[in-house]
C-alpha cells in the first residue's frame, strides 16, 4: 500500500474516533445538567404529595368531627326517649338529665381564667406585689 493511502485511513479513523468520544461527552454533560432539572421536579413531587397527604388528613379529620357531632346528638336524642320512655312505664320517677345539644354555630362560653391563688395566711386569694420578697436591712454587714 501506499503511504499516502494508509494516512488517509489512519486520518478517517482518527475522526470517527472523535467524532464519537464527542458525542459520548456531549450526552455525558446533557445527563449532568438534566440531573439538578429532575432534582427540582422530584421536590416539586414531594411537596405537591405532601400538600395531597395534608389536605386528605384535614378532609378526614373534618369529616369524623361532623361524624363524631351527629352520633353525639342522636345518643342525647336517645338518652331522652329511654328517659321519657322509662317514666311512663315505671312506677317511680326517673331523672332526665337534659344535655343541652351543641349545634355547629354556637361557640362554646369560656370560662375566664381566675387569677393565680396566693396560697398563704393572707385571704385576699390574689398574689401581692411583695410576696415572697424579704425586707432589705439599712445596714450592710460586710462580711469580707
Amino acid at each position: 500500500m501506499n503511504l499516502e493511502v494508509f494516512d488517509i485511513i489512519i486520518f478517517i479513523t482518527g475522526a470517527a474516533l472523535g467524532l464519537i468520544v464527542g458525542l459520548t461527552v456531549k450526552k455525558g454533560q446533557q445527563s449532568a445538567s438534566n440531573t439538578p432539572n429532575q432534582a427540582n421536579l422530584t421536590t416539586e413531587a414531594m411537596k405537591f404529595e405532601a400538600e395531597r397527604k395534608q389536605a386528605e388528613l384535614d378532609d378526614f379529620f373534618s369529616q369524623t368531627n361532623e361524624k363524631l357531632l351527629s352520633t353525639e346528638k342522636v345518643i342525647s336524642e336517645l338518652k331522652q326517649q329511654i328517659a321519657t320512655g322509662a317514666s311512663s312505664l315505671a312506677s317511680i320517677e326517673i331523672e332526665s338529665k337534659d344535655t343541652p345539644i351543641k349545634e355547629d354555630n354556637e361557640e362554646s362560653i369560656a370560662t375566664p381564667a381566675e387569677p393565680p391563688k396566693d396560697y398563704s395566711s393572707n385571704t385576699s386569694g390574689t398574689l401581692s406585689e411583695g410576696f415572697g420578697f424579704k425586707a432589705e436591712s439599712t445596714e450592710q454587714n460586710p462580711s469580707k
